[in-house]
């Protein structure tokens, strides 16, 4: 940002062109908002228009903290791209948020139907470009969570393709996305690019250390559909390619824990299907949810998430990514 300003001073002091100019030359006032709404949204320089070109609209985009860039809105006939300049801005798709950091892009193809917004929910600002087609006359437009923006509108897309929609409400709070210093995290990101790959793949099994295997089989079955393998009186749990080993308490093999316990693990599981499948089994099986469904950030990214208690009173956790994820 320093070196940003300083070459701003410097440019002033000479005669430059005018097809050379700053952000901050041109930035629109600080008034950007919808008909509907009081909220003040992203403060945005017109590149392409104040440089004179007539094909492509290129913008500056400030967002302050606890700001966004527009209503979460899909278009018919127009694309977008946005660049991260600066800060760490969340990127909103179709419900859900996916957290971004300098150097990231997102791409919007047209006629997709996903909806989309930029919120900054940091306490620093954030600084996006964006680059989009000029306004063409068959686009049509769709706001999802703001129809009262929508009945202001002759252009409003209805037949826009279905999607899934995730929990998100679309509205930016700033300070709930923590943010280490940049320097750190760029030494940090140095350090992991320059590893070929990571020495660890993947979790093959955890163990618990149960108070009664029989109940424990009967309650993972039931609620999460795991398949009982039995050996050489072992006892294991199984799900896709992976397991976990059931430990009797007071007859645990060796070797094992230094203080094995029923009711100590916390674990979190992935499922493939809609969470709402994961509800459905549990609510046949009588296991009551104690939390959720709750917006967590997991190893991928943002996922959606429910809580429950085990037989033994582990707390699991069960959890469904984004499509693609």
């Amino acid at each position: 940002m320093a070196a940003a300003r300083f070459g701003a001073i410097i440019a002033r002091m000479t005669e430059r062109p005018p097809c050379i100019r700053h952000y901050s030359e041109i930035q629109n006032p600080d008034n950007s908002r919808y008909e509907t709404s009081d909220e003040l949204l992203s403060i945005g320089s017109p590149f392409g228009r104040r440089l004179g070109l007539t094909r492509i609209g290129i913008h500056h985009e400030l967002v302050p903290p606890g700001r966004r860039t527009s209503f979460p809105h899909a278009e018919s006939a127009e694309e977008e791209f946005v660049y991260v300049i600066e800060g760490h801005p969340d990127v909103w798709l179709d419900g859900v948020l996916y957290p971004l950091e300098p150097g990231d892009a997102v791409g919007f193809p047209a006629g997709t139907g996903q909806a989309h917004t930029f919120l900054n929910n940091t306490n620093r600002d954030v600084r996006l470009l964006v680059v989009g087609e000029v306004a063409k006359a068959e686009n049509r437009i769709r706001y999802p969570l703001n129809p009262a923006q929508e009945a202001l509108r002759s252009d409003v897309w209805t037949d826009a393709p279905a999607r899934p929609m995730g929990s998100h409400d679309g509205i930016p709070r700033p300070g709930t996305r923590k943010v280490v210093d940049d320097t750190i995290g760029r030494v940090e990101r140095d350090v992991i690019n320059r590893v070929e790959h990571d020495v660890i793949n993947r979790v093959d099994h955890f163990v618990l250390t149960v108070a009664d295997i029989e109940k424990t089989c009967a309650f993972y079955t039931a609620a999460l559909g795991m398949r009982v393998v039995s050996e050489n009186g072992r006892h294991a749990l199984h799900f896709g390619r992976h397991k976990i080993n059931l430990h009797q308490r007071g007859r645990e093999f060796s070797p094992r824990a230094l203080h094995p316990t029923p009711g100590s693990g916390d674990f979190c599981l992935i499922a493939d299907g809609p969470l709402s499948e994961i509800e459905a089994r549990l609510a046949a099986a009588g296991v009551p949810i104690e939390l959720g469904p709750v917006e967590r950030n997991g190893a991928l990214g943002p996922m959606q998430s429910v809580y429950f208690r085990d037989p033994d009173q582990n707390l699991v956790e069960v959890s469904c990514y984004p499509a693609g994820v």
